[in-house]
């Protein structure tokens, strides 16, 4: 390598850099820094907290931080449906390019379960 080449570090998808990421080839023929002080962080989306009568799937979900790409179904329990549309909503834990927030895809406050069954008496009174 040249005197004056850069090398750079760079992440894996999914996570953020904390550092710097570049050393230089002195004209002494040693890189400067000689050891690149730089951390990758996993970027996660925010475990869900689910809404009354919605079931988030798989559990682990709403029971940690999820990392980039991973996915979770939202879904009514039985006797409710979504008053806003479809049965099972699907959202992806995601990070637009330069950020280092994770998001996810579809909010699980889009589900909102409403009792869907008619009532029904058990007994008739005396």
């Amino acid at each position: 390598v040249t005197a004056g080449s850069t090398c750079t570090a760079s992440c894996f998808t999914g996570f953020a850099m904390s550092g710097n990421p570049t050393a230089v080839c002195s004209f002494e023929g040693h890189w400067v820094p000689s050891v690149m002080d730089v951390n990758c962080t996993a970027i996660t989306c925010n475990q869900i907290d689910a809404p009354p009568n919605v079931i988030v799937e798989p559990e682990n979900c709403t029971l940690s931080e999820a990392n980039i790409m991973d996915n979770c179904s939202f879904f009514c329990t039985p006797g409710y449906a979504n008053k806003n549309g479809p049965d099972v909503l699907g959202a992806s834990c995601t990070v637009s390019p330069g950020h280092h927030i994770g998001r996810w895809t579809v909010p699980v406050t889009d589900m909102e379960c409403q009792d869907a069954e008619d009532p029904v008496c058990q007994w008739c009174p005396g």
